[in-house]
């Protein structure tokens, strides 16, 4: 009887002795395990859209030298190629398109398929382009023009255009409207900064709704510019250069060589 309690003694000892150890291994951290951990952008920071080189960070273990670097706009229903890179490094430098979401991911995926997505975070428009043409169409039906030299009849032609395409990029949700107030013989040019009349307003397009929430107008006082009326008949068509601030100083649109043309009524 005192033998068969010593065996159950010492069997009960064997094992938690086995328990006692496995628990010890699971409680400490396996380093040898490949992870990664996207440091930069962080859970809901803000980056302006066109920023240049914004730097993605990760950091981990047993990551591969390869790296694929993607983004997403929408929560990671759709994914776009970064670039790829060969180095042993944790971070990328990255051109964030000037968009805005606030479903915005990025994600790391090394050679061995060991990947690894960022939190969301938010992109906001940024509305600072350089354009090289403008849609245009002229609004109202007394504004004619006579012998190709002056506007005659109302004081005010009205330009509205939109944004066209330039280096493959869409600025089509830019819309501005273009008050013409001053008569000359052309070619003439209007200074918004000194002009009483003439002004040029714009406004970004919300893509959802196609509509404007905020407008901004450039006119005297307020922001810069010149209208440059270079021809009247059958057509008015010319250039704007300019600044058209935001309210509150709190960005700006920036458009150089922004050429109309529209057909007067």
């Amino acid at each position: 009887m005192r033998r068969n309690k010593f065996i159950i003694t010492v069997a009960s000892l064997f094992l938690t002795l086995i328990f006692i150890s496995g628990c010890s291994k699971n409680s400490v951290p396996d380093d040898t395990i490949p992870y990664i951990i996207v440091t930069s952008p962080s859970a809901n920071q803000v980056i302006a859209g066109g920023t240049q080189n914004f730097q993605i960070s990760w950091n981990g273990s047993g990551i591969a030298t390869q790296k694929t670097i993607e983004y997403s706009l929408d929560n990671g229903a759709n994914w776009s190629q970064i670039g790829v890179l060969n180095a042993d490094v944790n971070y990328y430098n990255w051109n964030v398109p000037n968009v805005a979401t606030t479903q915005a991911i990025i994600r790391i995926t090394d050679a061995n398929g060991l990947k690894r997505s960022s939190e969301v975070f938010t992109i906001t428009l940024t509305a600072t382009l350089a354009v090289g043409e403008m849609d245009a169409t002229v609004s109202g039906t007394s504004f004619k023009s006579t012998n190709g030299k002056a506007l005659n009849g109302t004081l005010t032609v009205t330009v509205k255009a939109s944004l066209k395409k330039q280096n493959n990029v869409n600025l089509d949700s830019v819309s501005i409207t273009m008050v013409i107030a001053k008569q000359g013989i052309v070619p003439y040019t209007i200074d918004l900064a000194t002009d009483a009349s003439s002004q040029v307003t714009y406004c970004i397009v919300n893509p959802s709704s196609g509509t404007c929430a905020t407008s901004y107008t450039a006119k005297k006082g307020i922001g810069s510019g010149t209208i440059t009326v270079t021809s009247n008949t059958p057509i008015i068509e010319g250039v704007f250069n300019g600044i058209l601030p935001e309210v509150g100083g709190s960005g700006s649109l920036t458009i150089t060589g922004g050429s109309f043309k529209a057909q007067l009524n």
